[in-house]
């Protein structure tokens, strides 16, 4: 965990701009979950975290992913993917693992005061293909992570970003 963190310290620290807030600018999370009287108590628990690997394992199409080399992608600007913007299958288990290994370690570390009630999934900006009417429940947080070429002059190794908040703490539920 502290590699991972190590990593998006070193990224961040890094001089040159790698495009983040260009994204992060272009979409405004919107306070969806409306939580229940703050004179109320709500006790702390766990959190529940749901991870959405579709657009890592294929499931969806994503036209947003390096599928082969020479593909043109746009999204900010223009990306020739290459053989290194290809995911293969050991590198998505890897990601997957990877990523299980966060969430665990993140449910037994955090705890918040659970959602009272589910919520429909909005999509950030339009790098997702998020149903509208796609709605979940027994979760305070739902993570959706992509794969999205940064291009070579690019100090970018991982981008996140907030997609709705909850309104009482501003506590992101969908990212």
């Amino acid at each position: 965990m502290l590699y991972i963190f190590t990593l998006l310290y070193v990224a961040e620290s890094m001089k040159k701009p790698c495009g983040h807030m260009r994204i992060h600018n272009r979409h405004t999370p919107a306070p969806k979950h409306l939580r229940s009287s703050s004179r109320t108590f709500i006790p702390f628990q766990p959190i529940r975290i749901t991870m959405d690997y579709s657009y890592i394992n294929g499931s969806v199409n994503d036209p947003l992913r390096c599928t082969h080399d020479g593909q043109e992608i746009w999204w900010l600007q223009g990306y020739n993917c290459s053989t290194k913007d290809i995911i293969t299958e050991q590198q998505q288990n890897i990601i997957i693992q990877t990523l299980e290994n966060v969430k665990t370690y993140f449910e037994h570390l955090l705890s918040v005061q659970r959602l009272s009630s589910g919520f429909y999934l909005e999509n950030y900006a339009n790098f997702t293909a998020i149903p509208k009417n796609k709605f979940v429940e027994n979760v305070d947080m739902y993570v959706t992570p992509v794969l999205r070429p940064f291009g070579n002059e690019s100090n970018t190794i991982a981008s996140a970003g907030a997609v709705q908040l909850e309104e009482s703490f501003s506590r992101p539920i969908l990212s």
